[in-house]
């Protein structure tokens, strides 16, 4: 099924679903453990070791940047499983991706 992009040839897409984080489940959440946004978002970051502002993870929060969630949803849906049985939390060596990243750079990206 084509997107906006395909057929009205825009620079932009619009999916006919979004997945939103449900705010006030969420808030309902941190008021019965008694945390706050900035704490999860510090408890959110450590554990996973996310390179996320605190404006960007509210942002994803109060769906303002929450795009990404509808391919995880979507692929769970479709295969009738959950989330935990389709992805991996992998452990990443920053230095190392930095390092192939640069090289990745240096011989394909933009000269001049």
């Amino acid at each position: 099924m084509p997107t906006t992009r395909a057929k009205n040839k825009k620079r932009y897409t619009i999916h006919k679903t979004e997945i939103h984080c449900d705010k006030d489940r969420i808030k309902a959440i941190l008021d019965a453990r008694d945390i706050d946004y900035k704490e999860l978002h510090y408890r959110v970051t450590e554990k996973f070791g996310l390179d996320i502002k605190y404006n960007s993870f509210m942002d994803l929060i109060k769906n303002i940047n929450s795009w990404k969630l509808i391919y995880a949803w979507a692929l769970a849906d479709v295969l009738h499983k959950s989330i935990e049985d389709l992805f991996i939390v992998v452990d990443v060596d920053v230095e190392k991706k930095i390092k192939e990243k640069e090289k990745w750079n240096e011989q394909y990206g933009k000269k001049g």
